[in-house]
Order: C-alpha cells, then structure tokens, then sequence
C-alpha cells in the first residue's frame, strides 16, 4: 500500500516548502516526484494528511467548466518542534 508512504512524501515536501499551501493535486504529480507522480497516489495522499490534519480541503467551483480541488497547510504543522 502506497498510501501511507506517499502521503509521508508529500508531508516532507510541505513541511520543506515545496509544496504550497493553496496547491491542487496537478501541482504536485505535475513534478514527477517519486511516490507522488500520479494522479490517484496524490488523492491518497491528500486524503491521508486532511485526516491527520496538515491540510484542509476546498472545492473551488469556477463559473465555467469543472470544480477544482485546492488544499490549504495548516499552518501548525510548522510549529510543532521535533520530539514534542
């Protein structure tokens, strides 16, 4: 199961900066990272982080065409000190 290996990627890439908040899952297997450069393993990823909290989910709906899905950080993450 890739879920809880990528969704550690993409944590480590949130917390490094390289991820955004504000980011779609396009933007991030848009980088051909590995364990997170497709689709279905980013959605899982996300799910996995919303659930424990680093991210927050919005539906953007545009007036045309299809609604986006954008995540927001939770800006704690970064205030957690290691070992706490």
């Amino acid at each position: 199961d890739m879920g809880p290996r990528s969704a550690a990627a993409l944590a480590e890439r949130i917390k490094s900066g390289k991820v955004e908040g504000g980011f779609t899952p396009w933007d991030v297997y848009n980088k051909g990272w590995s364990m997170l450069n497709t689709a279905e393993i980013v959605s899982r990823a996300c799910e996995e982080l919303e659930s424990a909290g680093w991210i927050r989910k919005e539906i953007v709906s545009p007036t045309t065409g299809r609604p986006k899905i954008k995540y927001h950080v939770n800006p704690k993450i970064f205030l957690q000190k290691h070992g706490e």
